[in-house]
């Protein structure tokens, strides 16, 4: 099933664009192309910490390519992508790895 438009949403709700994105807007503090930005940097982020390369997080979160997702990321988390996944924040612990506390030595 493709996405809708905004358009169709539009039609759907039997409103205009304008009225449909004053009304989103109202509801979740963003327009609605700037929400689905933010929701694909998000999926984005996850995929990087759980090892994606960036060319495949960015199309798997739904960019056209990985330069259109560093471009959005930047925009977000203020580093590149692959900075992000080699550490920059990742830390190299992926999500949904547990971490088991170290036993005192000696």
């Amino acid at each position: 099933m493709a996405p809708i438009t905004l358009t169709e949403a539009a039609e759907l709700l039997d409103r205009s664009k304008p009225h449909l994105i004053r009304s989103f807007t109202a509801a979740f503090g963003l327009a609605p192309h700037r929400y689905v930005i933010a929701k694909r940097v998000e999926t984005a982020r996850k995929l990087l910490l759980d090892g994606m390369p960036p060319s495949e997080a960015a199309v798997s979160a739904g960019f056209y390519d990985q330069s259109h997702l560093t471009r959005h990321f930047k925009r977000h988390t203020s580093i590149p992508p692959a900075s992000y996944a080699a550490g920059g924040f990742g830390s190299g612990v992926r999500s949904g790895d547990l971490i088991a506390p170290t036993p005192p030595v000696g």
